[in-house]
């Protein structure tokens, strides 16, 4: 399994180091590298050749020539007869490193692939070496239609393959199982347009090899014996509808079968391995998607590891901790937005796993996606502050990325804000009243001095004329933010303004 991945000058990367879990969320918003990573780590360690999966607009700058992928393992893998880079003799090896470079000559390309033992000794790479690590990789065109195909590129094409080369079939078997196809081939012998394609096509062949030295003798098989697994297919069997090729199912299913035959194949043919799957959630309504991602979760172990990437608020757990990875693109290049204490969150995440059950649901999740966040107190305040950007302010937060977030309190704004601050995401901005001290006071007072927080003193009600009962304050808050009357005293708002509107924020 993988351990870290370094890559460099590769697509929208400059340069980022990557640590993994058991199972790893990688999340963040489109086109800041995600696909990339899984690609790069998939380049090296996929089945392809290695060669083909680059092409000149591969690398990030134009003022360097190499791309390079390092990735390290969990634990070493033994490979033999491997070539020494230092004196060319061959030895027995345990790998735990992969390096891979690939260079640019004006427009052509050429590369380096080399595996290290744990003391750093350097040895040839070579394509037999690849398929030891079992990487799998699962990415967002999921034709199930395609991964049908017999073809060894294709899933269902891997897993006939390898059943059929691991199953010894005795003699008797082939013998059974032929003899009972004696009465398929009736009922095709009785489709008269079968039948007249059949003696068609014998008499042509017959007439058109009449030159050569050995006759060809042609026959019709649905069943070929030396290839006793080949013939079988998968059916989906629907209420009202049996037998339904299951590429003729909805995308969703479609998906899922398709994530289930990787996963199947990687378990019943691979002893170790990591899979890594490009947004499981594509088709899938919200059960689903939880369901998927709870049996995600269970696969995980010592023996298997997930990598996905996802934008799915229900494919992440805050409780997952340093196993979320948020990108962020950054001057041009993808960053990792840095934890400062890896170990501090895993074990916060461990202890107070009520309190992240109890603050956390799929909406509050999209701090981990967004590129800005607003934490309010309630329901009032962001109905208030969606509809100043929509009606006064010109702000189109799903175009900028922004999410506002309800907190459910004063002491959840000031809780959200201090998870802000141990994950390492620092483009938000808080919103609270000035009307009771809490003991969390810390984190708000913080926020206030940075200038990354807004006091409405006393309260909103009271500062926007809003008197009115607390049972029909959403609707109110409403209302006079879609009125032309709130012109008057928006300028109070300023500072939350110039946040939302302030791209460098």
């Amino acid at each position: 399994m993988i351990e870290k991945v370094i890559i460099k000058n590769f697509r929208t990367i400059d340069n980022i180091e990557l640590n993994f879990n058991n199972i790893n969320s990688i999340v963040g918003p489109n086109n800041v590298g995600k696909t990339t990573i899984l690609q790069a780590i998939d380049n090296v360690l996929g089945e392809s050749p290695i060669l083909s999966k680059f092409d000149i607009n591969d690398f990030h700058s134009n003022d360097n020539d190499t791309i390079t992928i390092e990735i390290s393992l969990t634990k070493s893998i033994l490979c033999r007869d491997l070539t020494s880079t230092k004196n060319y003799e061959k030895y027995h090896v345990e790998i735990k490193k992969f390096m891979f470079k690939i260079n640019k000559d004006e427009q052509e390309l050429d590369y380096t692939f080399s595996v290290y033992n744990e003391d750093d000794q350097e040895f040839y790479g070579t394509n037999k070496i690849r398929k030891k690590t079992n990487f799998i990789y699962i990415p967002s065109n999921r034709d199930l239609k395609q991964q049908m195909y017999i073809g060894r590129s294709y899933i269902w094409g891997k897993i006939l393959t390898k059943l059929n080369n691991s199953t010894e079939i005795d003699e008797k078997t082939i013998d059974d199982f032929t003899k009972s196809m004696i009465a398929s081939d009736k009922i095709l012998e009785s489709n008269t347009q079968y039948k007249k394609l059949k003696e068609k096509l014998l008499e042509n062949i017959k007439e058109n090899t009449k030159g050569l030295n050995d006759q060809i003798q042609i026959s019709f098989k649905i069943f070929e014996p030396s290839e006793f697994f080949k013939n079988l297919n998968i059916y989906g069997d629907i209420k009202d509808d049996p037998k339904l090729s299951i590429n003729k199912l909805g995308y969703g299913t479609q998906n899922l079968i398709a994530i289930t035959l990787f996963q199947t194949y990687a378990e019943i043919f691979q002893n170790k391995f990591t899979i890594a799957i490009e947004e499981p959630e594509s088709f899938l309504d919200p059960h689903t998607q939880r369901i998927l991602f709870d049996n995600l979760k269970k696969l995980s172990n010592e023996h298997i590891q997930i990598i996905y990437t996802t934008h799915s608020t229900h494919f992440i757990e805050p409780e997952m901790g340093s196993k979320i990875i948020m990108l962020r693109r950054i001057d041009n290049t993808t960053r990792i937005v840095s934890i400062p204490n890896r170990e501090s969150l895993d074990e916060l995440c461990h202890s107070e796993i009520h309190k992240i059950y109890t603050h956390f649901n799929p909406e509050r999740n999209e701090l981990f996606f967004a590129k800005k966040i607003l934490f309010v107190e309630g329901d009032s305040d962001k109905i208030l502050f969606e509809t100043l950007c929509k009606k006064h302010w010109g702000i189109n937060l799903n175009e900028n990325g922004i999410s506002i977030i309800e907190c459910g309190g004063k002491g959840g704004v000031s809780y959200f804000v201090g998870v802000c601050r141990l994950i390492g995401l620092d483009k938000y901005y808080a919103v609270w009243d000035k009307d009771k001290d809490l003991d969390e006071m810390k984190y708000l007072d913080y926020t206030f001095s940075i200038k990354k927080g807004f006091i409405m003193k006393p309260k909103l009600e009271d500062m926007l004329g809003i008197t009115k009962s607390k049972e029909k304050k959403v609707e109110y808050a409403f209302k006079w933010a879609s009125s032309d009357s709130a012109k008057q005293k928006l300028s109070i708002l300023d500072p939350v303004k110039l946040f939302l509107n302030n791209a460098e924020d």
